[in-house]
């Protein structure tokens, strides 16, 4: 179990009729011949909270509630730039990283560390991009774990925003 998010790119075929047609030949449906749209997974993020809370927040209005819901391209360029603002101001430092939790014999959980970086100004860094907690959620540390996500993010909104978006339509969704 855990936080499951997805940004998914569509596109509707009402103006594509040889797209429509290669796609019902190449797939087939044995109860419909109507292709209306096509969808691709553009990013899965697994425990990304930061993220997830970035879409909750700026997407829908506070509720987190595993709907799905519409994404504009200047939503998306506002995320990329802010995942750059954290990139750019973020002090990786070495450090002990959080690495899960171990109980023994039933006893409570203890956690365990293991050497890698850590983010040196946190305080700045959580009032750009903040972490939030949820069931199954994963880690609220800032270290190299959430580096990585924010990276990744990055890379693919580039990615997404340096392309032809012309008749393109974005949706997030989580589920947990």
């Amino acid at each position: 179990m855990g936080l499951d998010m997805y940004l998914i790119a569509k596109k509707y075929l009402w103006d594509y009729e040889e797209l429509e047609s290669k796609i019902k030949e190449a797939v087939g449906c044995p109860f419909s011949d109507k292709v209306d749209q096509v969808k691709y997974r553009v990013k899965y993020w697994r425990k990304a909270n930061a993220i997830h809370n970035w879409f909750v927040q700026n997407i829908q209005e506070g509720k987190d509630d595993c709907g799905t819901y519409d994404v504009s391209v200047e939503q998306l360029t506002s995320l990329r730039d802010l995942c750059a603002k954290v990139i750019s101001t973020a002090k990786e430092v070495p450090g002990r990283v959080k690495n899960g939790e171990v109980s023994i014999d039933g006893g409570p959980f203890t956690p365990i560390y293991e050497d890698g970086n850590i983010i040196a100004n946190t305080d700045e860094i959580a009032l750009l991009m903040p972490t939030t907690r949820g069931c199954f959620f994963g880690s609220t540390e800032y270290d190299e774990y959430y580096m990585s996500d924010i990276k990744k993010t990055k890379e693919v909104l580039d990615k997404v925003l340096s392309s032809d978006l012309d008749g393109w339509y974005f949706e997030y969704s989580s589920s947990w």
